[in-house]
């Protein structure tokens, strides 16, 4: 029988499945905002506890701080994001 033989110091290999990568806010671009930078998202395309949901995990996973109110703009309700620090 073959013997199993335990190593340490291998680091984890990375996946191979193309995922978007963790943290990158990809749907909303969070990853693009500098401070004091802004966007507005409609109603149709923020949903108020998606945005806030993928704001709360990119803020904590990457140590940045974003601002969110609910606005109309031009006749459109939405969220505008900005980016404080």
């Amino acid at each position: 029988m073959n013997e199993i033989k335990l190593q340490k110091g291998i680091p984890i290999a990375r996946k191979n499945t193309p995922i978007r990568p963790v943290g990158m806010g990809s749907k909303y671009q969070l990853h693009t905002y500098e401070v004091g930078d802004s966007a507005f998202y409609p109603i149709s395309m923020s949903g108020s506890n998606k945005l806030a949901s993928a704001i709360s995990r990119y803020s904590s996973r990457n140590g940045r701080a974003f601002t969110v109110r609910k606005l109309t703009e031009k006749g459109v309700s939405g969220h505008r994001v900005w980016r404080i620090s």
